[in-house]
């Protein structure tokens, strides 16, 4: 079933988001983290108000999936499945506020602002290197990415036209424990895993999910969004089993028709 559950948190991989830029810029060196030396294999750095956040991973960061939601957040980084180093700075001070290391969801953090050096790099982009009390060290020089990330394409009608309504046809199929309603909308991959799902009987398994982490459709509120081509992005508010939420709904035009690819979504807090 992980597949089904990919499709209802996560982004398809070509499905929400424009393809990374082509300045990943460079990230190289070793973190302690589960007791174990780490070799940084990726490094992103985000905006965060007038800090910078940056992040390494001794497994590559999946971009596409990161902006599904239309934005960088410390959701995406926590989720990412590898070993984390995160050191978040002040670029104008050259100051590091904290640094936390996370390893198989336990995290480990502290405030010392030893062991950071930044170069000039501009506004947009942060160079530098930091080196923990164990004298391993990390460096980096990294375009600085806003925290929203634009989508190409026109803008929706402010109800999310044909889009739009496909998505809420999704969700009164979902929340009507319509499993061919959900098939009919789904797009082509995600429908063939739910026939697999009700041919072993997990049909149900998969209607409860499906209702928990989807909005319903009493208090659906759809705020446009952007179209493409055959590739749709529904803007949302509504409420799921754990409260206001906010998010986006990933459609795809197939045949004439258009249908659900993907959903992200996460608390609005409202």
């Amino acid at each position: 079933m992980k597949s089904l559950q990919t499709w209802l948190f996560l982004a398809a991989a070509l499905g929400l988001a424009p393809a990374a830029a082509a300045d990943d810029g460079s990230a190289d060196g070793r973190f302690q983290a589960a007791g174990e030396l780490r070799t940084v294999a990726d490094g992103m750095a985000v905006r965060d108000g007038r800090n910078v956040r940056i992040v390494f991973s001794d497994q590559a960061f999946d971009r596409v999936a990161f902006a599904a939601d239309g934005k960088y957040d410390v959701w995406d980084f926590m989720d990412h499945p590898g070993n984390s180093l995160q050191l978040t700075v002040d670029p104008e001070g050259g100051f590091l506020w904290s640094w936390s290391v996370l390893s198989g969801g336990s995290t480990i953090s502290g405030s010392s602002n030893d062991g950071l050096s930044l170069e000039d790099a501009g506004t947009d982009r942060i160079k530098g290197r930091w080196q923990d009390e164990a004298g391993h060290a990390v460096r980096f020089d990294l375009p600085v990415l806003p925290q929203d990330v634009p989508r190409a394409g026109q803008p929706l009608a402010a109800d999310g036209g044909e889009p739009g309504a496909a998505f809420r046809a999704m969700l009164e199929a979902i929340h009507g424990d319509d499993i061919e309603g959900m098939i009919n909308h789904s797009a082509r991959d995600q429908a063939e895993q739910l026939r697999a799902a009700v041919a072993s009987g997990e049909a149900a398994q998969v209607l409860q999910m499906a209702r928990a982490f989807t909005p319903g459709v009493d208090g659906l509120a759809i705020q446009g969004g952007t179209v493409d081509g055959d590739r749709a992005w529904v803007e949302f508010t509504g409420r799921d089993a754990t409260g206001p939420i906010r998010g986006t709904a990933a459609m795809l035009k197939i045949d004439g028709s258009w249908r659900m690819d993907a959903i992200n979504s996460s608390s609005s807090g409202d």
